[in-house]
């Protein structure tokens, strides 16, 4: 952006909500293919802009630490722990997983006229396949943990295609080259592997602002592993994994065996050694999309607490956030469900509280 059109910018509000002298808000602002657009709202604002995109709004609208509010020229209308205690699935994969058998499915080979037209007139073929094939819970708590589902797994009936390499670099945002030189010698082999994440972290992130720019994005640190159970966990995990595909009966038949290159930036340490895999996991780190908790609401008594229990931003009036960002901590599996019903929950309680106020107040 120009001169001309940063000094612009600095004039007007930005992405944020607007509040009247009474700190109750009234509004909104937002900028729109470069254009500044401010509803108002005759009742009440819901912000519903997800676990990122929530905090960067209440944080450029003056809630938030104070301190941090302020080192932007944010004057502070509501100090609250906004952008704390972020949570997310953290992912690794486990394999791939050599086979002795065409039982997985390598693009190079099998995506053909003849597998299209296996598709088209019977519904067999390769292309019949999920990309998914099965999806397992899996507890790896040890005595006296409770005995309950932590580790979620994906597995992926794919083998080592040419650009398998190339794919899985971009997935995980990883170096050039690093997962074709962990595959290297077994490209064109039938294979399987697996995609699992933790379900119940304890590392914590947080989001901040990079600057009141509402242009500018914010910034987001996951902290994974920051809490070391995490890393036990998922340790325990991934030899579970291992295990499921070298010793059970029905991947055995296939003589499944896990790759057994160095993963690159671990060579110094033993193959299958605790140390290999936390160095493993620590390289091959992703994200589940997951992301949570970093707007959450709270009992009264609780001083980390950015909403009560309806929802309701403290220290202000006429502001609730109904998304992913209220959790008090993240759900043990996938987040779908679970923000379909607090949408469903806030619209029950938003309607429930204008209701008994339009009767209190006789209309």
């Amino acid at each position: 952006m120009g001169g001309d059109g940063w000094s612009k910018l600095k004039d007007m509000f930005g992405n944020q909500v607007n509040f009247d002298s009474t700190k109750r808000a009234i509004g909104v602002t937002y900028i729109k293919n470069g254009r500044t657009f401010s509803p108002t709202a005759s009742q009440e604002v819901i912000l519903s802009a997800g676990a990122i995109g929530s905090p960067h709004i209440l944080m450029l609208s003056g809630i938030g630490h104070s301190d941090h509010l302020e080192s932007f020229g944010i004057r502070t209308i509501s100090n609250l722990h906004v952008g704390d205690n972020l949570q997310d699935h953290v992912l690794s994969l486990a394999g791939p997983f050599m086979l002795n058998d065409t039982v997985s499915y390598i693009s190079d080979r099998d995506l053909s006229m003849g597998a299209a037209e296996l598709y088209l007139r019977n519904h067999t073929g390769p292309l019949a396949s999920d990309a998914m094939a099965a999806i397992g819970l899996f507890s790896t708590a040890q005595p006296p943990e409770p005995n309950w589902p932590n580790l979620n797994a994906v597995l992926y009936p794919v083998g080592i295609h040419k650009s398998f390499g190339e794919d899985f670099d971009f997935i995980f945002g990883l170096k050039d080259g690093t997962i074709k030189s962990y595959v290297n010698g077994f490209i064109g082999r039938d294979a399987n592997l697996l995609g699992f994440n933790l379900g119940l972290p304890k590392s914590r992130g947080t989001i901040r602002l990079r600057s009141a720019n509402p242009l500018d994005k914010p910034v987001v640190d996951l902290n994974y592993f920051s809490h070391p159970d995490d890393m036990k966990e998922m340790i325990r995990g991934l030899k579970m994994l291992i295990k499921l595909y070298e010793k059970t009966e029905a991947f055995r038949k296939y003589n499944a065996t896990l790759i057994p290159n160095h993963f690159p930036g671990c060579e110094h340490h033993i193959l299958r050694s605790d140390e290999y895999y936390e160095c493993f996991l620590r390289h091959l780190t992703g994200t589940t999309w997951h992301l949570s908790c970093s707007a959450k609401m709270g009992s009264a008594d609780d001083p980390n607490a950015v909403l009560d229990s309806r929802l309701r931003v403290r220290g202000v009036k006429g502001l609730r956030v109904a998304d992913a960002s209220i959790m008090p901590r993240i759900t043990n599996a996938n987040l779908n469900a679970p923000v379909i019903m607090i949408g469903e929950k806030a619209a029950s309680m938003i309607l429930d509280d204008w209701e008994r106020s339009t009767e209190f107040q006789g209309f």
